[in-house]
Order: structure tokens, then C-alpha cells, then sequence
């Protein structure tokens, strides 16, 4: 199938499957097409970071959310997802930085961002405090309260923290915030 046919919303829609399929290439491609005809798509944005870190391209996938949020602040999704992604780099004042401004939401990703947070300052007590809290309320988005029950379920089985990311494609559209617990997948 030629992409160069579709329109955004198809290639939108192409990648999600794609990546929901682990099919990285065509995932990038139709991404790559649609910022190509629609520059500004905020959400193809978010999910070509998701897809840099699902290939274990760490600096692309930093650099993709970094400019996504320094147009579109609010964007908490792709700020949670950063956040995550910062983990790695072992900086928590780096970590702290990007997820201050989702650690006054009263909601889960709220909750979630405080537990990353924690977990970034070696404060293992308070990530799983900030966890069950988060889990307690109503989800935001199925897959990252699954990504974060998973982790929960690690921490009260092996009381070793792990807030490492691991990436998996959203189970529908509204749930395009994407996980990071596939990072080591490739």
C-alpha cells in the first residue's frame, strides 16, 4: 500500500495500528507522512516520541517530546512520558523539572508523575504510596494504569523500585499517550 494517498486521520490511524502490531517501520513512516502534511499535529507528535523510544532511540524520542512541549505545554501526556524517559539519565532534578507542573493534579497521572518523581530521588516508601493512590482513582488512560499497576505489582513482589519504561502501543486512540515499559525490547 502507497501512503503517499492517505490523508492525515488514515495515517494517524495507520500508525497505531502499526505500533499496537510491533510493526516499528510502518509505525515511523506513516508518522513521518502525516508531520510531513500536518506539522503541527500534536498527537503524531506525542506518538513519534512513543516510537523512538520503542526503537530504542532514546535522544530522538527526547528531543521529539522536548519540542512537542515547548509548543504545547499542557500536552500532559508526552510531559509524563518524558518524565519517564528521563529515568534513565538518572537525574532527578532533570526528572522533577518536567513533571512539576502535572504534580498539582488531584487526578492518577497526577499521582503517577509524583511516584516517577519519588522514584527518580530513590524515595521507594513514597512510589508506592503515590502509586496505589493514582490506581485508587479513576483511570485516565487504560494503558498507563495498566503500565502502572504493572509496576506496583513488581515493587510489592520484589521491593525493588522500577520505574523504567517499557513501550507498548495504545489499546485505542484515546489511549495514544503510550507506554514506555517496552523500552527494552529492542
Amino acid at each position: 500500500m502507497s501512503l503517499d494517498i492517505l490523508d492525515a486521520e488514515e495515517l494517524f490511524h495507520i500508525a497505531l495500528s502499526a505500533m499496537q502490531n510491533g510493526r516499528d517501520g510502518e509505525a515511523l513512516e506513516a508518522l513521518k507522512r502525516l508531520l510531513a502534511l500536518e506539522p503541527g499535529h500534536r498527537h503524531a507528535q506525542h506518538l513519534l516520541g512513543a516510537q523512538y523510544a520503542q526503537l530504542g532511540m532514546f535522544a530522538r524520542a527526547e528531543a521529539t517530546w522536548s519540542a512537542l512541549l515547548a509548543s504545547a505545554p499542557e500536552f500532559a501526556e508526552a510531559r509524563f512520558q518524558l518524565g519517564r524517559l528521563l529515568t534513565l539519565g538518572g537525574d532527578p532534578a532533570a526528572v522533577q523539572a518536567v513533571l512539576a507542573p502535572l504534580a498539582d493534579r488531584t487526578d492518577d497521572l497526577g499521582c503517577y508523575a509524583q511516584a516517577v518523581t519519588a522514584a527518580s530521588r530513590g524515595e521507594h516508601g513514597r512510589v508506592e504510596q503515590f502509586l496505589a493512590q493514582g490506581l485508587a482513582l479513576a483511570s485516565s488512560n487504560p494503558g498507563v494504569t495498566g503500565d502502572m499497576q504493572e509496576w506496583l505489582q513488581r515493587l510489592r513482589g520484589q521491593g525493588a523500585p522500577a520505574p523504567g519504561p517499557a513501550v507498548v502501543g495504545p489499546p485505542a486512540p484515546e489511549a495514544a499517550s503510550m507506554l514506555l515499559s517496552g523500552y527494552g525490547r529492542h
